[in-house]
Protein backbone atom coordinates (compact mmCIF):
# COMPACT_ATOMS: atom_id res chain seq x y z
CA UNK A 1 0.00 0.00 0.00
CA UNK A 2 1.50 2.92 -1.10
CA UNK A 3 -1.09 5.86 1.09
CA UNK A 4 -1.45 4.46 4.14
CA UNK A 5 -4.24 3.77 5.77
CA UNK A 6 -5.67 4.48 2.70
CA UNK A 7 -7.46 1.47 0.82
CA UNK A 8 -8.81 3.65 -1.79
CA UNK A 9 -5.88 3.78 -3.36
CA UNK A 10 -5.13 5.66 -7.19
CA UNK A 11 -3.28 2.14 -8.33
CA UNK A 12 -6.78 0.50 -7.26
CA UNK A 13 -8.94 2.15 -10.24
CA UNK A 14 -5.71 0.96 -13.21
CA UNK A 15 -7.12 -2.85 -12.07
CA UNK A 16 -10.60 -1.90 -12.14
CA UNK A 17 -10.26 -0.47 -15.72
CA UNK A 18 -8.76 -3.17 -17.03
CA UNK A 19 -11.47 -5.21 -15.67
CA UNK A 20 -14.01 -2.52 -17.55
CA UNK A 21 -12.54 -2.38 -20.51
CA UNK A 22 -12.30 -6.36 -20.94
CA UNK A 23 -16.06 -6.77 -19.59
CA UNK A 24 -17.18 -4.30 -22.51
CA UNK A 25 -14.54 -5.91 -25.11
CA UNK A 26 -16.71 -8.89 -23.89
CA UNK A 27 -20.29 -7.25 -24.06
CA UNK A 28 -19.55 -5.03 -27.29
CA UNK A 29 -23.44 -4.48 -27.80
CA UNK A 30 -23.50 -2.46 -24.36
CA UNK A 31 -20.28 -0.54 -25.63
CA UNK A 32 -21.86 0.25 -28.36
CA UNK A 33 -25.26 1.60 -26.56
CA UNK A 34 -22.78 3.85 -24.35
CA UNK A 35 -21.73 5.52 -27.62
CA UNK A 36 -24.89 5.73 -29.41
CA UNK A 37 -26.85 6.97 -26.36
CA UNK A 38 -23.74 9.66 -25.77
CA UNK A 39 -23.44 10.64 -29.55
CA UNK A 40 -26.99 10.96 -29.50
CA UNK A 41 -27.04 13.25 -26.62
CA UNK A 42 -24.27 15.01 -27.81
CA UNK A 43 -25.89 16.22 -31.15
CA UNK A 44 -28.86 17.90 -29.05
CA UNK A 45 -26.41 20.87 -28.61
CA UNK A 46 -27.53 21.52 -32.06
CA UNK A 47 -30.96 22.32 -31.79
CA UNK A 48 -30.17 25.22 -29.20
CA UNK A 49 -30.71 28.23 -30.95
CA UNK A 50 -28.08 30.87 -31.31
CA UNK A 51 -29.95 34.35 -30.44
CA UNK A 52 -28.39 37.23 -33.18
CA UNK A 53 -28.48 39.57 -30.27
CA UNK A 54 -26.36 37.19 -28.13
CA UNK A 55 -23.58 36.10 -30.75
CA UNK A 56 -20.89 36.30 -28.58
CA UNK A 57 -22.51 34.75 -25.49
CA UNK A 58 -22.55 30.79 -25.02
CA UNK A 59 -23.94 31.39 -21.46
CA UNK A 60 -27.37 29.78 -22.71
CA UNK A 61 -25.74 26.93 -23.80
CA UNK A 62 -23.66 26.27 -20.78
CA UNK A 63 -26.16 24.40 -18.74
CA UNK A 64 -26.20 21.52 -21.75
CA UNK A 65 -22.33 21.75 -22.29
CA UNK A 66 -22.10 20.56 -18.81
CA UNK A 67 -24.84 18.66 -19.00
CA UNK A 68 -22.65 17.09 -21.09
CA UNK A 69 -19.37 16.78 -19.59
CA UNK A 70 -21.21 15.21 -16.43
CA UNK A 71 -22.48 12.11 -18.48
CA UNK A 72 -18.77 11.48 -19.81
CA UNK A 73 -17.47 12.11 -16.55
CA UNK A 74 -19.82 9.84 -15.39
CA UNK A 75 -18.82 7.02 -17.95
CA UNK A 76 -15.07 7.14 -16.03
CA UNK A 77 -15.82 7.40 -13.06
CA UNK A 78 -18.07 3.95 -13.59
CA UNK A 79 -14.80 2.34 -15.48
CA UNK A 80 -12.40 3.25 -12.97
CA UNK A 81 -14.94 1.42 -9.74
CA UNK A 82 -16.23 5.17 -8.12
CA UNK A 83 -19.82 4.26 -8.76
CA UNK A 84 -21.58 6.34 -6.25
CA UNK A 85 -19.67 9.16 -7.57
CA UNK A 86 -20.58 8.10 -11.11
CA UNK A 87 -24.42 8.11 -9.81
CA UNK A 88 -23.30 11.58 -8.22
CA UNK A 89 -22.37 12.81 -11.42
CA UNK A 90 -25.57 11.22 -13.18
CA UNK A 91 -27.29 13.18 -11.11
CA UNK A 92 -25.86 16.78 -11.97
CA UNK A 93 -26.05 15.57 -16.18
CA UNK A 94 -30.21 15.21 -15.65
CA UNK A 95 -30.12 18.52 -13.27
CA UNK A 96 -28.21 20.65 -16.11
CA UNK A 97 -29.66 19.02 -19.25
CA UNK A 98 -33.43 20.23 -17.29
CA UNK A 99 -32.06 23.73 -17.05
CA UNK A 100 -31.32 23.83 -20.49
CA UNK A 101 -34.82 24.28 -20.88
CA UNK A 102 -35.50 25.62 -17.81
CA UNK A 103 -33.90 28.81 -18.98
CA UNK A 104 -33.94 29.03 -22.24
CA UNK A 105 -37.75 28.07 -22.20
CA UNK A 106 -39.26 31.75 -23.02
CA UNK A 107 -35.81 31.91 -26.05
CA UNK A 108 -34.26 34.48 -24.00
CA UNK A 109 -31.51 31.97 -21.71
CA UNK A 110 -28.96 34.30 -22.80
CA UNK A 111 -30.95 37.08 -20.35
CA UNK A 112 -32.25 34.95 -17.54
CA UNK A 113 -29.15 32.68 -16.82
CA UNK A 114 -26.46 35.13 -16.16
CA UNK A 115 -26.76 35.27 -11.97
CA UNK A 116 -26.45 31.56 -11.73
CA UNK A 117 -23.96 31.51 -14.80
CA UNK A 118 -21.65 34.08 -12.96
CA UNK A 119 -21.90 31.76 -9.60
CA UNK A 120 -23.11 35.01 -7.93
CA UNK A 121 -23.80 35.41 -3.78
CA UNK A 122 -27.99 35.56 -4.28
CA UNK A 123 -31.19 34.07 -3.79
CA UNK A 124 -31.89 34.68 -7.79
CA UNK A 125 -28.38 32.46 -8.63
CA UNK A 126 -29.50 29.81 -6.64
CA UNK A 127 -29.55 26.39 -8.70
CA UNK A 128 -33.61 26.28 -8.93
CA UNK A 129 -35.27 23.03 -7.26
CA UNK A 130 -36.51 20.47 -9.23
CA UNK A 131 -40.47 21.66 -8.46
CA UNK A 132 -39.44 25.06 -9.44
CA UNK A 133 -37.92 23.33 -13.01
CA UNK A 134 -41.08 21.54 -13.52
CA UNK A 135 -42.98 24.18 -13.13
CA UNK A 136 -41.33 25.87 -15.54
CA UNK A 137 -41.15 23.69 -18.16
CA UNK A 138 -45.03 23.23 -17.67
CA UNK A 139 -45.38 26.56 -19.15
CA UNK A 140 -44.40 25.21 -22.59
CA UNK A 141 -47.24 23.99 -24.44
CA UNK A 142 -45.57 20.64 -26.04
CA UNK A 143 -44.11 19.93 -22.52
CA UNK A 144 -47.44 19.85 -20.84
CA UNK A 145 -49.39 18.42 -23.70
CA UNK A 146 -46.93 15.58 -23.98
CA UNK A 147 -46.78 14.87 -20.63
CA UNK A 148 -50.70 14.06 -20.21
CA UNK A 149 -50.15 11.40 -22.96
CA UNK A 150 -47.10 9.95 -21.91
CA UNK A 151 -46.48 10.95 -18.27
CA UNK A 152 -43.00 12.11 -18.24
CA UNK A 153 -43.24 14.06 -15.05
CA UNK A 154 -43.04 10.24 -13.85
CA UNK A 155 -39.53 9.88 -15.12
CA UNK A 156 -38.93 13.29 -13.30
CA UNK A 157 -39.87 11.42 -9.82
CA UNK A 158 -38.03 7.88 -11.13
CA UNK A 159 -35.09 9.75 -11.07
CA UNK A 160 -34.82 11.47 -8.21
CA UNK A 161 -33.54 8.61 -6.52
CA UNK A 162 -30.41 10.52 -7.70
CA UNK A 163 -30.37 12.59 -4.47
CA UNK A 164 -29.55 9.36 -2.11
CA UNK A 165 -26.44 8.94 -4.04
CA UNK A 166 -25.38 12.94 -3.03
CA UNK A 167 -26.68 12.09 0.27
CA UNK A 168 -25.06 8.69 1.15
CA UNK A 169 -28.40 7.35 2.45
CA UNK A 170 -27.30 4.53 4.28
CA UNK A 171 -25.47 0.98 2.81
CA UNK A 172 -27.36 0.85 -0.19
CA UNK A 173 -25.98 4.02 -1.32
CA UNK A 174 -22.56 4.23 -0.26
CA UNK A 175 -19.47 3.41 -1.19
CA UNK A 176 -20.59 -0.44 -1.04
CA UNK A 177 -23.51 0.23 -2.93
CA UNK A 178 -25.70 -2.26 -0.46
CA UNK A 179 -23.44 -5.27 -1.20
CA UNK A 180 -22.22 -7.40 1.22
CA UNK A 181 -18.77 -8.88 -0.42
CA UNK A 182 -18.09 -5.70 -1.28
CA UNK A 183 -14.38 -4.92 -0.40
CA UNK A 184 -13.31 -1.24 0.88
CA UNK A 185 -11.78 -0.35 -2.27
CA UNK A 186 -12.20 0.18 -6.33
CA UNK A 187 -13.70 -2.97 -8.10
CA UNK A 188 -15.37 -3.48 -11.36
CA UNK A 189 -19.20 -4.51 -10.13
CA UNK A 190 -20.85 -6.10 -13.00
CA UNK A 191 -24.32 -5.27 -11.40
CA UNK A 192 -23.24 -2.07 -10.65
CA UNK A 193 -21.86 -1.09 -13.84
CA UNK A 194 -25.30 -2.69 -15.52
CA UNK A 195 -27.57 -0.41 -12.93
CA UNK A 196 -25.29 2.41 -13.91
CA UNK A 197 -26.13 1.73 -17.59
CA UNK A 198 -30.21 2.08 -17.27
CA UNK A 199 -29.90 5.13 -15.61
CA UNK A 200 -27.58 6.79 -18.36
CA UNK A 201 -29.89 5.63 -20.53
CA UNK A 202 -32.78 7.18 -18.64
CA UNK A 203 -31.15 10.42 -18.36
CA UNK A 204 -30.44 10.70 -21.97
CA UNK A 205 -33.89 10.18 -23.58
CA UNK A 206 -35.91 12.30 -20.60
CA UNK A 207 -32.95 15.24 -21.81
CA UNK A 208 -33.55 14.40 -25.38
CA UNK A 209 -37.37 14.26 -24.76
CA UNK A 210 -37.20 17.50 -23.21
CA UNK A 211 -35.17 19.36 -26.25
CA UNK A 212 -37.05 18.13 -28.87
CA UNK A 213 -40.51 19.02 -26.97
CA UNK A 214 -38.85 22.94 -26.71
CA UNK A 215 -37.43 22.77 -30.72
CA UNK A 216 -39.78 20.49 -32.52
CA UNK A 217 -37.93 21.50 -35.69
CA UNK A 218 -35.00 18.60 -34.47
CA UNK A 219 -37.71 16.16 -35.51
CA UNK A 220 -37.70 17.04 -38.79
CA UNK A 221 -36.14 14.29 -40.94
CA UNK A 222 -34.85 15.91 -44.36
CA UNK A 223 -31.60 16.52 -46.06
CA UNK A 224 -30.41 19.70 -45.23
CA UNK A 225 -27.34 18.87 -46.40
CA UNK A 226 -28.71 19.25 -49.75
CA UNK A 227 -29.60 22.57 -49.23
CA UNK A 228 -27.30 24.27 -46.70
CA UNK A 229 -23.98 22.03 -46.93
CA UNK A 230 -22.18 22.16 -43.75
CA UNK A 231 -23.80 25.42 -42.52
CA UNK A 232 -26.60 23.69 -40.97
CA UNK A 233 -29.21 26.10 -38.95
CA UNK A 234 -29.46 25.92 -35.32
CA UNK A 235 -32.40 23.60 -34.66
CA UNK A 236 -31.61 20.84 -36.70
CA UNK A 237 -30.63 17.38 -36.70
CA UNK A 238 -29.49 15.37 -39.36
CA UNK A 239 -31.18 11.97 -40.66
CA UNK A 240 -28.06 9.60 -39.25
CA UNK A 241 -28.39 11.65 -35.62
CA UNK A 242 -32.48 10.71 -35.89
CA UNK A 243 -32.14 7.67 -36.40
CA UNK A 244 -29.69 7.27 -33.61
CA UNK A 245 -31.97 8.66 -30.99
CA UNK A 246 -34.97 6.84 -32.58
CA UNK A 247 -33.48 3.56 -30.97
CA UNK A 248 -33.97 4.48 -27.82
CA UNK A 249 -36.70 7.20 -27.39
CA UNK A 250 -39.79 5.04 -26.10
CA UNK A 251 -42.87 3.98 -28.82
CA UNK A 252 -44.70 6.85 -29.67
CA UNK A 253 -42.70 9.39 -28.53
CA UNK A 254 -41.22 10.38 -31.92
CA UNK A 255 -44.11 10.30 -33.58
CA UNK A 256 -45.39 12.17 -30.51
CA UNK A 257 -43.06 15.57 -31.36
CA UNK A 258 -43.11 14.56 -35.04
CA UNK A 259 -46.74 15.68 -35.16
CA UNK A 260 -45.84 18.80 -32.87
CA UNK A 261 -43.72 19.69 -35.94
CA UNK A 262 -46.10 19.07 -38.31
CA UNK A 263 -48.59 21.60 -36.40
CA UNK A 264 -45.57 24.30 -35.78
CA UNK A 265 -46.43 27.23 -37.88
CA UNK A 266 -42.96 28.18 -37.64
CA UNK A 267 -41.16 25.14 -37.97
CA UNK A 268 -43.54 24.49 -41.69
CA UNK A 269 -42.55 27.57 -42.59
CA UNK A 270 -38.73 27.45 -42.37
CA UNK A 271 -39.44 23.63 -43.99
CA UNK A 272 -41.44 25.06 -46.79
CA UNK A 273 -38.65 27.82 -47.61
CA UNK A 274 -35.96 25.50 -47.85
CA UNK A 275 -37.25 22.68 -49.52
CA UNK A 276 -38.26 25.32 -51.98
CA UNK A 277 -34.57 26.11 -52.17
CA UNK A 278 -31.89 25.35 -54.80
CA UNK A 279 -29.60 22.51 -53.90
CA UNK A 280 -26.36 23.50 -53.11
CA UNK A 281 -23.27 23.23 -55.42
CA UNK A 282 -20.33 21.22 -54.42
CA UNK A 283 -18.31 24.30 -54.80
CA UNK A 284 -20.07 26.29 -52.68
CA UNK A 285 -19.61 23.63 -50.00
CA UNK A 286 -16.05 23.56 -50.82
CA UNK A 287 -16.17 27.12 -49.69
CA UNK A 288 -18.06 26.58 -47.01
CA UNK A 289 -15.56 24.17 -45.59
CA UNK A 290 -12.79 26.69 -46.26
CA UNK A 291 -14.59 29.39 -44.39
CA UNK A 292 -15.12 27.44 -41.47
CA UNK A 293 -11.65 26.58 -41.18
CA UNK A 294 -10.17 30.27 -41.39
CA UNK A 295 -13.03 31.05 -38.57
CA UNK A 296 -11.50 28.31 -36.38
CA UNK A 297 -7.81 29.18 -36.75
CA UNK A 298 -8.85 32.84 -36.32
CA UNK A 299 -10.66 32.60 -32.77
CA UNK A 300 -7.81 30.77 -30.48
CA UNK A 301 -6.25 27.70 -33.04
CA UNK A 302 -3.20 28.18 -35.26
CA UNK A 303 -2.85 26.95 -38.79
CA UNK A 304 -0.19 24.69 -37.66
CA UNK A 305 -2.74 22.66 -34.97
CA UNK A 306 -5.65 23.28 -37.59
CA UNK A 307 -3.05 21.59 -40.59
CA UNK A 308 -2.22 18.91 -38.04
CA UNK A 309 -6.05 17.82 -37.39
CA UNK A 310 -6.62 18.01 -41.25
CA UNK A 311 -3.93 15.63 -42.02
CA UNK A 312 -5.31 12.99 -39.50
CA UNK A 313 -8.64 12.70 -40.61
CA UNK A 314 -7.00 12.68 -44.08
CA UNK A 315 -6.32 9.07 -43.45
CA UNK A 316 -10.04 7.98 -43.33
CA UNK A 317 -10.61 9.71 -46.91
CA UNK A 318 -10.70 8.16 -50.36
CA UNK A 319 -7.97 9.32 -52.89
CA UNK A 320 -10.53 11.89 -54.03
CA UNK A 321 -11.27 13.11 -50.95
CA UNK A 322 -7.46 13.25 -50.17
CA UNK A 323 -6.65 15.61 -53.13
CA UNK A 324 -9.75 17.72 -52.22
CA UNK A 325 -8.46 18.19 -48.30
CA UNK A 326 -4.65 18.90 -49.74
CA UNK A 327 -6.04 21.48 -51.77
CA UNK A 328 -7.93 22.73 -49.66
CA UNK A 329 -4.58 23.26 -46.81
CA UNK A 330 -2.90 24.76 -49.35
CA UNK A 331 -5.29 27.76 -49.61
CA UNK A 332 -5.68 28.11 -46.40
CA UNK A 333 -1.84 27.98 -45.89
CA UNK A 334 -1.28 30.65 -47.94
CA UNK A 335 -4.20 32.59 -46.45
CA UNK A 336 -2.83 31.82 -42.81
CA UNK A 337 0.77 32.68 -44.42
CA UNK A 338 -0.63 36.56 -45.33
CA UNK A 339 -2.69 36.66 -42.18
CA UNK A 340 0.13 35.82 -39.40
CA UNK A 341 -1.89 32.92 -38.69
CA UNK A 342 0.51 30.19 -38.73
CA UNK A 343 1.11 29.72 -35.19
CA UNK A 344 -1.64 31.68 -33.71
CA UNK A 345 -4.76 32.55 -34.23
CA UNK A 346 -6.28 36.03 -33.34
CA UNK A 347 -8.17 35.89 -30.34
CA UNK A 348 -11.25 37.90 -31.30
CA UNK A 349 -12.75 38.26 -27.35
CA UNK A 350 -10.62 39.99 -25.67
CA UNK A 351 -12.93 39.77 -22.91
CA UNK A 352 -11.88 37.94 -19.56
CA UNK A 353 -15.56 36.62 -19.20
CA UNK A 354 -16.20 33.48 -21.40
CA UNK A 355 -19.96 34.79 -21.81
Amino acid sequence: MEYIPFTYEPDNSIKTLEDSKKYLDTNQNIKEKIIDLGSSYESIRNVIPQPSEAFFSFGHYFPFYQSSDELQISLSLAMLGFYKQAFMSLRSALELGRLSVYYNINDNGYKVVQDWLRSKDNWEANTPKATKIWEMLQQNDNIKNFDQKFNIKQQFDDLSFLNNYVHSKGYRYSNLLGIRSKPNHQTFEEAAFIQWLETYEKIVIHGITLHMLKYPLASVEFDWDSKVGINHPFGILREFEIKTIKKFLPPGYLDEIQTIASNDKAVQSFCEELRNSPDITEEEVENQLIENAKLTIEVGSSFIDWEESQLKLMKRYSDEGKEKALNRINIIKKWAIDNNMMERGLKIRKSKEPF
